[in-house]
């Protein structure tokens, strides 16, 4: 996911752009929703907490970084008295669903002539469904926007990823993906190094893909 600052010396509030009324977003493309209740989940993956967290740590860390850069440019110098300190805003991450037909499928799906034909699915890039969610417990958040991806489906073993098998050779078939971010909120602050005084500098979030889950559809 990328992110785009908007550098402010206050706490930046995050837009709502699809405004939904849990804590958990839910949020599906076109009619895929229908599509999605009516298909059996076969495989399914939740990514373990040890790569979440070095992944929220990884982007705090580009964060800092492109915020020490903007502030070195607007000053005209690097400011060696301040540092800039993080701070997850809890009670709790929140989790953002969605779920849609990743990007390289054809439009009217594919029918495999033998058994035992697969899917390959890429979770990162193609198509994006923009989806929020809420943060409760915070005052500094309201709710949190983010875009997720559907990835890339193909029939190449070269991909990257996971592997859906397909039993169906009667019908077209397309694949069909259901993917979970986590969502962190996190507060940065200016703190001069001589003094320890903290100073609420900006509001920002990280957001980590968390499960997914891959199915068949029949299209036709």
């Amino acid at each position: 996911m990328k992110f785009r600052l908007n550098l402010r010396f206050m706490f930046v509030c995050v837009t709502t752009i699809l405004s939904l009324t849990t804590n958990t977003a839910s949020a599906y493309s076109n009619d895929s929703k229908e599509i999605a209740d009516q298909n059996e989940i076969i495989y399914t993956y939740q990514v373990d907490e040890e790569t979440i967290n070095a992944e929220i740590q990884k982007q705090i860390d580009e964060i800092i970084a492109s915020v020490e850069e903007s502030e070195a440019g607007f000053y005209g110098n690097h400011d060696y008295e301040t540092d800039y300190r993080t701070e997850y805003v809890y009670p709790s991450r929140e989790k953002a669903t969605t779920g849609g037909f990743p990007s390289g499928q054809l439009p009217g799906g594919i029918k495999f002539a033998h058994p035992g034909g697969a899917f390959y699915w890429e979770p990162y890039g193609g198509d994006t469904i923009t989806t929020s969610v809420n943060i409760s417990g915070s005052v500094d958040f309201k709710m949190v926007t983010l875009a997720i991806d559907l990835g890339y489906a193909n029939q190449s073993s070269s991909s990257i990823g996971a592997m859906q098998f397909v039993s169906d050779t009667q019908h077209y078939v397309k694949l069909f993906t259901t993917v979970t971010y986590e969502v962190q909120p996190i507060l940065i602050y200016k703190v001069h190094k001589v003094t320890g005084e903290r100073v609420p500098f900006m509001a920002t979030s990280s957001s980590t893909l968390y499960s997914y889950a891959l199915s068949i559809s029949r299209v036709s």
